[in-house]
């Protein structure tokens, strides 16, 4: 079974079975949270630790020169990043917090809104900060993805994107991102049929 029919089916389980679950899913979320603000750390890296850990809740108990042995970190450097980490869990978890009282929500491979056409991609992100509602799944669209320290010229070109496809034929949907605010560079819009 690969990644994304699991995290779907985990997904779809979560959601579908009561408060109780619905505090799991939440725990979890929390913790895949932690795990996405770890710096150095990729998509591909945080699906490979929740592979081998089985939740993202057991990935934090996990050693980081466990996760070397098993091949997931290929440093020393990055298994003392990833263990020293852990004392920044919440603080992370009081950021997430922070998400929900901006009205941007944390959308994950575990929530329904997921977008199903990322599951496709090999290095999906792990988590969209959404602010607004997500494109319907039907709708042709089109992001700009910026990065928080992006150059002026990535400002720049994010900027002059964003400008040419505003117009009354592609209108803005949502703007899933915004920390830090970056204009006009990340957002989502789709052209109406």
């Amino acid at each position: 079974m690969g990644i994304e029919n699991s995290m779907e089916q985990d997904s779809n389980r979560n959601a579908d079975s009561g408060p109780g679950m619905a505090r799991v899913q939440k725990l979890e979320k929390k913790y895949l949270y932690w795990l996405t603000r770890i710096p150095g750390f990729g998509a591909v890296t945080i699906r490979r630790i929740w592979e081998t850990a089985g939740s993202f809740e057991n990935a934090y108990y996990i050693e980081g020169m466990e996760l070397k042995k098993q091949g997931i970190l290929q440093s020393e450097e990055k298994c003392r990043t990833y263990d020293r980490w852990k004392e920044q869990f919440s603080c992370m978890v009081r950021e997430y917090d922070h998400l929900q009282e901006k009205g941007i929500r944390f959308v994950t491979p575990l929530d329904r809104e997921y977008p199903k056409r990322l599951l496709h991609i090999y290095d999906y992100p792990m988590g969209l900060y959404v602010k607004g509602e997500l494109p319907d799944e039907e709708c042709p669209t089109a992001a700009i993805i910026g990065a928080r320290n992006c150059t002026e010229y990535g400002r720049q070109a994010a900027g002059f994107m964003g400008k040419v496809w505003e117009s009354p034929f592609i209108p803005r949907c949502s703007c899933p991102r915004t920390l830090p605010p970056v204009p006009t560079a990340a957002r989502f819009w789709s052209r109406t049929t």
